[in-house]
């Protein structure tokens, strides 16, 4: 007779999964359930969240076919047939996908050898297997008839082809309400991507940027041992994706295999590839329309040194300001300031780059996000990024003056457009006496002023474009200044659409993309502005005054 340890033996996954059998995708026969590459990445992150004694959160952007439902599946099935009162519950975006996975695990149950089967529940309906022991697996397709109840609760969810759920957010959130936030509970979604904009696009960044406790896990198609074609010949010359693959180690057969996938189950149609066959994540998460900037694969990202918040006045002066590190704080820092050093901040206002007259969307539809760049004046490389949601103007004004009075008074540009930005304007020059302020000089415009004279930079149909043309220059000749990933991310899902209009894709953000576009603009003025030459009369250089757009009157000494 075994011992207590032999069974406790037998029972782990790794060997349990040998009584596993599932159906093989080509032979179409019943087999023994042998993880490959993809799958055992996986179960090593289940294994070390169970280990850890921590929650399984996780969150999965796949190619197709690689068996990630599967191994979720197994692991589910391991634990309902081999421990009391273990629940799980498996959501798909189709029937007869959540009738195949039920399926599945219904095969995995009945090729159990007879010693190893539990005695299951009789009278049950619908797609559920359950056991006298308290355990039980169910399926169900989101947005059916049969649904989530709220008050049921369970230890497992696996969330099949989440970017494909009708109404996603709502669904997930009755799901996550039943499972208890506590060790030996899982929560995995996994999908192929649809798009950017959609739920399972916001949960994937928020997992990225470690906003979440979902740990990320990304597969290229090139990782999957089955994607080549060794008998295949690679004829012709490659293209320019092909030769960026052959660089990190893709190999003729796998060469073969994309071109044969793209050509035969991709309509040739390279973007379907890209979005059902990603060798990065930005390749899987396809925009709708035709991207407004090229060659964001030459900015090399990087990590802020520093992240946090600004303590102190930003009074006439200066004040007594204090860095305190947060790591949750809305100002990161890549570069401290320099004494000596110029420096140039842009200044996003929410809501402000949304213009009603070009745009059927009301304004403040980014979810009244404020972002502003700090960029040196000489080089244009961004040095620190200030970017947080729901503040007041009267909070943003603080913030701006803060940071702009820790990077040597930098000159402060901020939008203005349809109201927007303009109490904030009036708060840096009246209670922070913010001595930097851009002035707008338009000596062409016949416009009436508005109470915060030619301070600001006026966003419009005109001055548009002309940001985002400087922003895109800037890109292509010094990629390397830019620095931040989600400004990059941003970029990427900022296209063109059906109008010729450029605007971030729906569903997506452009809160960095505007701010930065400032930013860019404003120093190229900055960098070029010439200066009065020593000894040459005042009035050859007179300047516009910012508030009555006059030229200022000769002296008596210059009449």
């Amino acid at each position: 007779m075994a011992t207590i340890a032999e069974l406790q033996e037998k029972l782990r996954f790794e060997n349990y999964r040998r009584f596993l059998r599932i159906e093989d995708r080509r032979s179409g026969k019943m087999v023994v359930f042998e993880p490959n590459s993809v799958q055992r990445r996986i179960r090593a992150e289940i294994v070390s969240s169970l280990r850890a004694q921590q929650p399984v959160r996780i969150i999965i952007l796949k190619s197709r076919r690689m068996g990630v439902s599967t191994v979720i599946q197994a692991s589910f099935a391991h634990f309902a047939f081999t421990t009391r009162r273990f629940s799980a519950i498996t959501g798909a975006h189709l029937d007869e996908s959540s009738e195949y996975l039920h399926g599945m695990t219904e095969q995995m149950y009945d090729n159990l050898p007879p010693a190893l089967k539990l005695q299951k529940k009789t009278g049950l309906r619908g797609k559920r297997i359950a056991f006298t022991s308290g355990s039980s697996l169910r399926t169900f397709t989101a947005g059916g008839r049969s649904g989530v109840g709220r008050g049921t609760g369970t230890r497992a969810i696996h969330a099949s082809e989440v970017a494909f759920w009708p109404d996603a957010r709502s669904t997930l959130l009755a799901l996550r309400q039943i499972v208890p936030n506590e060790p030996g509970t899982f929560v995995i979604l996994e999908s192929t991507a649809h798009g950017v904009g959609d739920t399972f696009h916001e949960e994937w960044q928020r997992a990225v940027d470690g906003r979440s406790e979902y740990t990320p896990l990304f597969f290229a198609w090139y990782e999957f041992e089955d994607y080549q074609l060794a008998d295949h010949q690679l004829l012709g010359e490659l293209d320019d994706d092909e030769v960026a693959l052959e660089r990190i180690g893709v190999t003729d057969a796998q060469l073969a295999w994309r071109r044969h996938t793209i050509a035969n189950e991709c309509g040739g149609s390279l973007d379907m590839f890209h979005q059902e066959y990603p060798a990065t994540p930005e390749e899987a998460f396809l925009s709708s329309g035709r991207p407004y900037f090229h060659g964001l694969d030459q900015v090399i990202v990087e990590a802020p040194k520093l992240r946090g918040e600004i303590i102190g006045a930003p009074v006439k002066g200066g004040g007594v300001l204090r860095f305190v590190e947060n790591p949750y704080g809305p100002l990161r820092i890549w570069k401290s300031k320099q004494p000596g050093r110029r420096y140039v901040i842009g200044a996003d206002v929410a809501g402000s780059t949304i213009l009603a007259e070009h745009d059927a969307r009301p304004v403040g539809s980014k979810a009244d996000a404020y972002c502003a760049y700090v960029v040196d004046t000489d080089t244009g490389v961004t040095v620190a990024s200030l970017h947080g949601v729901g503040w007041t103007e009267d909070e943003y004004a603080l913030k701006l003056a803060q940071v702009g009075r820790l990077y040597n008074d930098a000159h402060l540009a901020v939008e203005k457009n349809g109201g927007y930005g303009t109490a904030t304007i009036i708060l840096l020059r009246q209670r922070y006496a913010y001595p930097n302020l851009y002035t707008h000089l338009d000596e062409d415009s016949t416009s009436s002023l508005d109470e915060t004279g030619a301070f600001g930079y006026p966003m419009s149909s005109t001055t548009r474009p002309t940001v985002l043309a400087t922003l895109s220059e800037a890109l292509r000749d010094r990629p390397g200044a830019f620095r931040d990933a989600d400004l990059v991310r941003e970029m990427r899902t900022f296209v063109w659409n059906d109008r010729g209009r450029p605007e971030a894709d729906t569903g997506a953000h452009d809160d960095r993309v505007m701010a930065m576009a400032i930013t860019q603009h404003v120093r190229n003025l900055r960098a070029t502005r010439p200066i009065r030459p020593a000894g040459l009369p005042a009035k050859k250089h007179a300047r516009v005054n910012p508030i009555t757009r006059r030229a200022p009157r000769p002296r008596s000494d210059e009449r």
